[in-house]
């Protein structure tokens, strides 16, 4: 049995990252009668015959809509992540923050996975190549193909390499370089020596001794992220100032060879378009019309007069970008877009046809997934259940990290728990916003071991905060403002109904617990312990524990930790996962700490933002590593389990 359960898939055709660093809940709006039902079953679902499936019926405030269960294809393909082959397959790239981009003729990828210090070339069918890695870690930012060569920038300068990462030479410079190259001409920006300003430059590659001539000295640019040139050697540069954090103002500026200014690109004023915010990218194509990608996940085109043509701004769930780091187009207009952890490939319509990268949008892939269970019943114990919160699902997969099948949601509905009853029922959260009754509501779900939809309960979050569900399929809440653990019997299409228990909270002595915050994460054990962690005035985040009849039994500082989730095994002990600190914090059943693992990075047993966390029947551990998009299976101690 391999460690990584990655749910990659080859190349999606025709077919969103916009990661949410949101665990437990979001403002969504949408109607009730769609709330809930699927729209789309394109992206390697096929659907199963509907009329099969129950439709859930509801109160009149309750959700409403068919859910549609997807099954994988015939033949589903066993899931691949970096590095970490599972069952002998090739690899898929895990990309961190994917910023410079070049394509090459038979339509391979190369980028600057810029945060961990790497160059990495992709197949056009979505595979890793080869990498070159920077033995300390060097933060890259630009890449350029020029003709049969790659240019990187680096801290040592600029490097050049062949297309199979074998580096061919160094330009040393002594400081920061924004550049690109065209026709063996390096065009740039670096630091001016004498202050912080910048001066624009050109190097010709050919010449005996390359060295910068200086076009502009102390150019009018304070915080530049791109540089692209046309066919006649204008220079478009992307420049933006903030202050405090605050983007107060971003700009595309074109200079003539010579360094003379010729104009700054702006969008029109309409209601339409919005002003540019933190550009980050900009290119040209082969008609010279320049492209550039914001904050917002756009691509806006010019033509060469400055011009305004087009803005691309992909607003369905599978090809949003949110945030565009890195922009290419190869020489049939398609437009390539990072978007940190994928490269995105567009045709001149706009329209997505692949995406490379191990986070995607098939049926067996993952984007930006929040929580994990593993069955408990003889016919589920050997599956993973994830919610797959980005693509709006839940997948079922086996311990090899085949995908057995998916429940797939309308593209507006954000997934969040996952939970497994003891009579093989799996039971989801999705949050949204109920338009019709301006009410937000946390559904669960609730579904058999096959898929099917056996109803939905809704309850007005506005009341209480995150839901926990013990064995039986109960709802449980921390009613923070009443001092008090509510539960609710789940009934199909109830929403707000009267709870079936209350738990009153107590100290040991019997006098009644006054709870001090109101924001907390909650999780019950198997033995109905409950835990909550939550913030302290000093910022200081703390766990503090009930037994099942509500009685204190502790409260413990866990330091300044992102909490993402609390999971409790067999022996006892508990296991935080910190979002930020991409580490596993282990606590004794006492509270107090036993061991810590785990650290940033791709490589087994690292993590870029783990989350939610299961163990199985053996003990074993599952780690949802949210930005790697994959699931990582090991032992308590932390460490990754191959077999």
């Amino acid at each position: 049995m391999k460690n990584i359960i990655s749910l990659s898939s080859r190349i999606i055709l025709k077919i969103k990252n916009g990661r949410k660093l949101k665990i437990l809940s979001g403002i969504l709006t949408f109607s009730l009668f769609a709330a809930l039902g699927f729209q789309n079953c394109s992206q390697g679902y096929s659907t199963l015959n509907s009329s099969a499936m129950d439709s859930t019926s509801s109160q009149s405030n309750g959700p409403t809509g068919p859910i549609v269960v997807t099954t994988p294809p015939t033949d589903p393909v066993t899931s691949k992540a970096t590095h970490f082959p599972i069952n002998g397959s090739s690899n898929y790239p895990i990309l961190i923050y994917a910023q410079g981009i070049a394509t090459d003729d038979a339509g391979n990828l190369y980028t600057s996975d810029m945060r961990v210090g790497r160059l990495v070339s992709i197949s056009n069918q979505n595979e890793l190549i080869k990498e070159y890695k920077f033995q300390n870690g060097d933060k890259l930012h630009a890449l350029v193909r020029d003709g049969a060569f790659l240019y990187a920038s680096a801290p040592a300068g600029i490097l050049k390499f062949d297309l199979s990462w074998n580096l061919i030479k160094t330009y040393p410079f002594s400081s920061d370089v924004y550049f690109t190259v065209k026709n063996s001409i390096i065009y740039g920006l670096m630091r001016s020596p004498t202050d912080n300003s910048f001066d624009l430059f050109k190097m010709d590659l050919n010449a005996q001794t390359p060295a910068p001539t200086i076009i502009v000295s102390k150019l009018d640019i304070t915080n530049p992220r791109g540089v692209a040139v046309d066919s006649k050697e204008n220079i478009y540069l992307v420049d933006y100032s903030h202050e405090q954090n605050v983007f107060t103002s971003t700009s595309l500026k074109k200079y003539s060879k010579t360094g003379a200014f010729l104009y700054q690109l702006t969008l029109p004023v309409s209601a339409q378009y919005r002003p540019f915010t933190a550009l980050n990218a900009v290119a040209t194509d082969s008609k010279d019309d320049v492209y550039a990608g914001d904050s917002y996940g756009r691509v806006v085109q010019f033509d060469p007069s400055g011009l305004f043509l087009s803005e691309m701004y992909p607003k369905d769930h599978a090809g949003s970008l949110q945030g565009v780091q890195g922009l290419t187009i190869d020489s049939t207009g398609n437009i390539y877009a990072s978007n940190q952890r994928s490269i995105k490939k567009f045709d001149p319509s706009g329209h997505l046809i692949a995406v490379f990268g191990a986070e995607g949008i098939g049926i067996d892939r993952l984007n930006s997934p929040i929580k994990v269970a593993v069955g408990k019943t003889a016919s589920t114990q050997d599956t993973i259940y994830v919610s797959d919160s980005e693509n709006g699902a839940l997948k079922a997969f086996n311990m090899s990290g085949k995908i057995l099948f998916a429940i797939k949601f309308n593209d507006q509905i954000f997934t969040s728990g996952v939970w497994t009853g003891s009579d093989s029922s799996i039971y989801v959260s999705a949050a949204g916003n109920t338009s019709e009754i301006g009410k937000y509501y946390e559904y669960v779900l609730k579904f058999d071991a096959a898929g099917k939809n056996l109803g939905v309960f809704g309850i007005d979050v506005s009341i209480y905060g995150t839901e926990m569900l013990d064995a039986a399929g109960n709802i449980l809440f921390l009613d923070s403002a009443n001092n008090r653990i509510v539960k609710y019997a789940f009934a199909s299409g109830g929403t707000n109904s009267s709870p079936s228990d209350i738990i009153s909270l107590k100290l040991a002595n019997g006098s009644a617990y006054s709870l001090t915050f109101k924001k907390y994460l909650s999780y019950m054990d198997s033995v109905g312990s409950f835990f909550f962690q939550y913030t302290d005035s000093a910022n200081v985040a703390r766990l503090v524990k009930f037994n099942a009849m509500g009685i204190f039994q502790f409260d413990v500082e866990l330091g300044a930790v992102a909490v993402s989730d609390i999971a409790t095994n067999s022996e006892g002990k508990i296991f935080i996962s910190t979002l930020l600190q991409d580490k596993i914090l282990v606590l004794n059943g006492d509270g107090s700490k036993a061991y810590d693992f785990g650290s940033t990075g791709i490589e087994l047993g690292q993590f870029h933002s783990p989350r939610g966390m299961a163990f199985d029947r053996f003990n074993n551990l599952y780690v949802i590593d949210g930005d790697n998009n994959r699931v990582q299976k090991m032992s308590i101690q932390g460490v990754p389990l191959t077999e």
